[in-house]
């Protein structure tokens, strides 16, 4: 009988309470579904406005980047560009390229007056982080007629001509000198062209660079006899 009565006022409680609050009830439970309302529908278009502002900025940015690119490329001098990339390619060649390095030794030899008794070129060990150097290089063996003063002096002539290379040895004796050279070259990255990226100029100290480089000797093919070359030390050549 106790739960019965006590049930019997909770649901008068309730239908009294709603009675009296009746007129206040309703219009809370509109402000309640008007908010949510408010909400489902309203966020996402804030959402979508700011997106698309930043997707306006990311637009202005690519037009102004290919803006300032048309106007950089008309300031480009063609014939500068072309002289400027023939000295790079030739001080760093693409790919291995045995004219320039003969026409090197050839040019060198002349000009020094250093006589080549014979040559090697060699690949030395294919391991995966010579194939992944920046710069690889092509090997060159060299045997001179002459001593120590002798290689000095056409490494001296050689230091002055292009491609660039680097001494890795020398071995000398008193009628002859074993010099080994590093001719380098630099292979060209495949590159995905994107007209929306801005173009980098080229910096001074690259300037200058290309401006030291361009003074150095660029040999021509060279009418000189050079010695029969010996066996390679890699089988593939």
């Amino acid at each position: 009988m106790d739960d019965l009565s006590r049930e019997h006022i909770d649901i008068y409680t309730i239908k009294f309470l709603y009675r009296r609050y009746k007129s206040f009830v309703i219009p809370f439970l509109v402000i309640i579904v008007v908010i949510l309302l408010f909400v489902r529908l309203t966020v996402p278009a804030i959402q979508d406005l700011f997106e698309g502002y930043e997707k306006q900025k990311e637009s202005r940015l690519v037009i102004d980047n290919i803006r300032q690119n048309l106007n950089f490329i008309k300031t480009i001098d063609d014939s500068s560009l072309e002289s400027q990339f023939k000295v790079v390619t030739k001080a760093l060649p693409p790919e291995k390229d045995f004219d320039s390095v003969l026409n090197a030794i050839s040019d060198s030899s002349n000009k020094s007056g250093v006589v080549l008794s014979g040559f090697k070129f060699t690949v030395g060990n294919l391991s995966k982080e010579e194939i992944e150097s920046e710069y690889p290089s092509l090997n060159l063996e060299l045997t001179l007629d002459g001593d120590a003063e002798t290689a000095n002096i056409f490494i001296g002539s050689l230091a002055k001509t292009l491609p660039l290379s680097e001494i890795a040895k020398v071995s000398a004796q008193k009628d002859s000198s074993i010099v080994t050279i590093e001719f380098f070259y630099k292979p060209v990255k495949a590159s995905i062209n994107n007209d929306s990226l801005p173009i980098i100029p080229i910096s001074n100290k690259g300037l200058e660079l290309i401006d030291n480089m361009s003074a150095l000797n660029i040999p021509q093919a060279s009418d000189i006899d050079l010695p029969v070359s010996t066996p390679s030390a890699n089988p593939f050549f």
